[in-house]
């Protein structure tokens, strides 16, 4: 075990960073009103100026006219990603005339939130900012630039060649990027004197190498004093070659000669690109794409199966980011955003990725939303993440600033594989999600790859109707249907019961052990069940035994919270929880939701289907069973979770709500949905939403 431990001091603000001051400026922006259907555009506002707006200037008229007609817009406005067929200055320059001429529209960056491509500004950044694999020792001397002796190719006699790989990357083809570092004699590693290097090949223990990369400087080496690193990279994207370097984010990040950290050095770019002159000074903030709490292993898969791993403190051995038996990086990311927003101040929307357990988790009112890219995922897999998206944009809300910026990016990668009419109902069933979590839609996809989405199409209204905000204000509270159905528990668990532990030969239970969810269970005084760690792992659960699945689905609500009791994580660092039905461990399958120190309902929909993209049937029951186990598991559980209710029902997965001037129903079943509106039958198909207007908003 690792042990050196470096937390920084999270910087806390009377407040909570602005979450109950109200951020004006914000405020008067068209996409924070509370009038529903909300939407904006999400990066199809960047692409479409790529694909059809490259170098036509005297374009930007009719392409502006197109944008204005929602919210807002949002892409990419750098270049750290893609260098190759990327007009980015006339994509920034657009989004600037955009946001001066539409003031009372968003204007959004979309950043990479793990990293950059070695040619976007790396000047500031030190070689150990950067997040590394294990790497080897190199054997052999190397000259200077200077030197008669230098060869901008050169082979490299490593001691373990087996951490160098060239099949990296989206497409298996990538060679690693190397940083070549001094070693000292104490072992650590001189970051004021290292390199940058390509890998070209591998052979035996040696490898070849392309010196001075990315304009850094050809150094001399000692043989035996000397460390290769492998960097942790994504991508590479459509026509770029270079992958995406990512940053070290953790709390023991490698300091440079002036002592600061890489979270240090994007801090100071960042909050001067939003400071008057700024890049980003009329823009009202940044998205951080795929920032993670955990150090993910990047676009390297075969070296994942291999279980190589980061090593963020750079001490020459991998760790994931655990240091201490704890995780360095997720509170590294908390602290760093944390910063940011004392930064940036109030008047800044900062959001970024919530839907995995790698996302995330900074629930201290920093954020001013999260983003679901894909709804529910970039494939729509027949809507069976249903219950991840509602639940994290519905809790969301508690965790970030206001104004709130939390949304869903309708963005699927393939929609020309989708039929128009099977799109139709996916963007309506999308869009009462974001009626039902008070948060909106961004559109992407349409028909084809490059074509921009047209809203009337999916509400079917006429072209002098106007499209967002017809609905009017909520008057109350989204409807469960599936709540209302008898309870499979007969109410063991609400109030929580001493029954609800009790196993029986055909009776659903409650398990926790510490064998197989590494926790106990216990009632406690107050009446709630506490699920408590055993420590062993950094997770821990409980499992619902024997659930009933008639008519091949259930639903499950539990009203949970962390307790933070004995917590080593920051305030507000959120939890994350995955739940499995019957062993099915594939992502697009398990449902999730964030866990705070707050209490909240979570809802779950376990149900069969069919994805019409792919054209298969997503299967929970594959033999057909007729009860199975649902696996509840907390991720970063170092505290016990505290739960007052828990209910189990065999029944559709039926959402209403009422708003002024309409009702929103939504059939995530699959069979069709009977109802009543303005005094008539509805008919509303499976896996379709239908939005009423009417004066007189009661369902049935």
């Amino acid at each position: 075990m690792k042990k050196r431990l470096f937390i920084l001091p999270l910087l806390l603000l009377a407040g909570g960073l602005g979450s109950d001051a109200a951020a004006q400026r914000l405020e008067k922006l068209e996409i924070f009103q509370d009038n529903y259907p909300r939407a904006g555009y999400f990066r199809i506002a960047e692409f479409s100026i790529r694909w059809h707006y490259a170098g036509m200037e005297e374009k930007y008229d009719e392409w502006s006219r197109r944008m204005s007609d929602l919210s807002g817009i949002m892409g990419k406005t750098e270049y750290e990603e893609l260098i190759v067929n990327n007009p980015h200055r006339q994509i920034y320059n657009w989004f600037r005339r955009f946001k001066e001429d539409y003031p009372e529209k968003f204007v959004m960056v979309h950043l990479n939130g793990r990293g950059r491509i070695p040619d976007y500004r790396l000047e500031k950044f030190s070689p150990g900012h950067w997040l590394y694999f294990e790497g080897a020792n190199v054997l052999n001397a190397l000259p200077d630039a200077s030197s008669e002796a230098y060869k901008p190719e050169v082979w490299l006699e490593v001691d373990d060649p087996s951490h160098f790989r060239m099949d990296n990357g989206a497409k298996f083809n990538t060679p690693d990027d190397i940083t070549l570092v001094r070693r000292r004699e104490d072992g650590t590693f001189d970051w004021e004197h290292a390199e940058y290097v390509r890998l070209l090949n591998i052979r035996g223990n040696r490898i070849r190498v392309r010196r001075a990369m990315f304009n850094s400087t050809a150094r001399a080496f000692e043989p035996g004093k000397t460390y290769a690193a492998p960097h942790v990279m994504g991508g590479p994207w459509e026509a770029t070659t270079n992958m995406v370097w990512y940053y070290n984010l953790s709390t023991v990040c490698p300091r440079d000669a002036e002592g600061r950290s890489c979270a240090d050095v994007l801090l100071e770019e960042l909050s001067g690109n939003f400071a008057p002159g700024g890049r980003w000074e009329t823009f009202d903030g940044v998205q951080f794409d795929v920032m993670m709490s955990i150090p993910t292993t990047g676009y390297h898969e075969r070296r994942k199966a291999l279980g190589q791993r980061a090593d963020v403190d750079m001490d020459g051995r991998q760790d994931d980011g655990v240091v201490d038996g704890r995780q360095t990086y997720g509170p590294g990311c908390l602290d760093f955003l944390t910063r940011l927003r004392a930064a940036v101040g109030p008047d800044r929307i900062l959001a970024a990725d919530g839907r995995e357990h790698g996302c995330q988790k900074a629930g201290n009112g920093v954020l001013s939303g999260v983003e679901m890219e894909g709804i529910p995922e970039q494939r729509p897999y027949g809507y069976i993440t249903w219950s991840t998206v509602y639940n994290m944009l519905t809790h969301w809300k508690s965790l970030t600033a206001t104004p709130k910026f939390n949304y869903g990016a309708f963005r699927y990668n393939t929609p020309e594989k989708l039929a128009p009419s099977d799109m139709l109902q996916y963007y309506r069933l999308g869009f009462a999600l974001s009626t039902f979590t008070d948060s909106f839609l961004l559109c992407n996809s349409w028909f084809s790859l490059r074509e921009i989405p047209d809203l009337r199409e999916v509400f079917n209204i006429r072209k002098d109707e106007p499209v967002l905000g017809w609905l009017g204000r909520p008057l109350g509270p989204p409807r469960h249907l599936a709540a209302e159905a008898p309870d499979v528990l007969q109410g063991a668990g609400n109030p929580i019961s001493p029954r609800l532990l009790e196993e029986t030969p055909d009776g659903i239970h409650l398990s926790a052990t510490p064998e197989n969810t590494y926790a106990t269970a216990r009632i406690t005084e107050s009446g709630t069940l506490e699920i408590r760690p055993t420590g062993t792992r950094d997770l821990c659960g409980f499992v619902l035994c024997k659930v009933p699945y008639i008519n091949n689905e259930v639903y499950v609500e539990v009203t949970m919270r962390s307790t933070g009791e004995g917590s080593k994580e920051p305030q507000g660092y959120n939890r994350a929880l995955v739940v499995a039905a019957n062993n099915q461990r594939k992502r697009f399958m398990e449902q999730r939701s964030v866990v705070s120190d707050k209490w909240a309902t979570h809802r779950f929909y376990f149900a069969n289907t069919f994805d019409c993209m792919s054209q298969e049937k997503l299967i929970y029951n594959p033999k057909g069973e007729q009860r199975f186990n649902l696996r509840f598991m907390m991720q970063d559980a170092d505290c016990p979770i505290e739960i007052s209710r828990i209910t189990v029902h065999s029944a559709s997965e039926i959402v209403t709500r009422a708003f002024e001037h309409g009702l929103v129903v939504a059939n995530l079943s699959n069979e069709t949905y009977d109802c009543q509106a303005n005094g008539k039958r509805l008919r509303i198909p499976a896996k379709d939403a239908a939005f009423i207007r009417t004066q007189n908003n009661v369902s049935k």
